[in-house]
């Protein structure tokens, strides 16, 4: 493979901030989540990678280009469109405590390990999916006090990923949230006439809302209500070993 260094880490740059998690990159490379964690960030420039990662990573360009860049394209023009100052004071709140949790693992988590049934017309039952889930309250805003470790307010922190097979032993997970996704996403459905806002719950809690523009809703959720709230719950996902 030829390279033009300057182009190979602009495309490079696109593949890492695209639509593509780093989860999905990672299994299309195998170069490691932390490795693209660095790049990402620019802890580490992409000039100074290993051949092979680069190389990996441009092929993972080449193969997706056309997506990434349509992806680039509307988020251009999505910049002008503003989210509500107290839904990305959330989504900043929740990506900093589940960063936390990554480097500092000292808030612990129900995890469950489990297999959904659906009910047939009939009433015959069937295998719908195997998920392992967090469905727990958290602190936002964490910090350390001495001893203690404090909290500005709770959050439940809802994560179903999927598995392909049974798991007899979990040895350790992370949970990854995918911010810039959530925020594309949100734009864009601001952009397309729903409507963006803060849930209260009834346990104190907050989440993000979505309430769809009429005859809108079937393109995101199959549901026949007009709304959907925890819309962010969509961008969480579990690693486990």
């Amino acid at each position: 493979m030829n390279f033009d260094l300057a182009e190979v880490e602009t495309s490079i740059e696109k593949l890492l901030s695209s639509h593509l998690t780093l989860k999905e990159i990672s299994n299309n490379t195998g170069v490691s989540e932390s490795i693209l964690k660095k790049l990402s960030s620019g802890e580490q420039s992409i000039s100074n990678a290993k051949f092979a990662t680069v190389e990996s990573l441009y092929s993972c360009y080449l193969e997706n280009n056309e997506s990434i860049n349509n992806f680039i394209n509307e988020g251009e023009d999505l910049k002008h469109i503003k989210l509500p100052k107290k839904v990305l004071g959330l989504i900043e709140d929740i990506d900093k405590t589940i960063q936390y949790m990554q480097h500092d693992k000292k808030l612990s988590l129900k995890v469950d390990v489990k297999d959904v049934y659906k009910v047939g017309r009939e009433g015959e039952v069937s295998l719908l999916e195997k998920l392992i889930s967090i469905n727990d309250i958290i602190g936002l805003g964490v910090k350390e006090e001495g001893e203690y470790l404090t909290a500005k307010e709770p959050y439940r922190l809802i994560v179903n990923t999927k598995i392909d097979k049974s798991i007899t032993k979990l040895r350790d997970f992370t949970v990854r949230f995918d911010k810039q996704k959530l925020i594309y996403t949100l734009k864009k459905l601001k952009n397309e006439g729903n409507q963006i806002y803060i849930v209260n719950t009834k346990e104190c809690t907050k989440n993000i809302g979505v309430y769809f523009k009429k005859g809108n809703e079937n393109q995101y959720i199959n549901t026949n209500y007009g709304y959907i709230e925890g819309f962010e719950s969509e961008f969480f996902y579990i690693e486990y070993i």
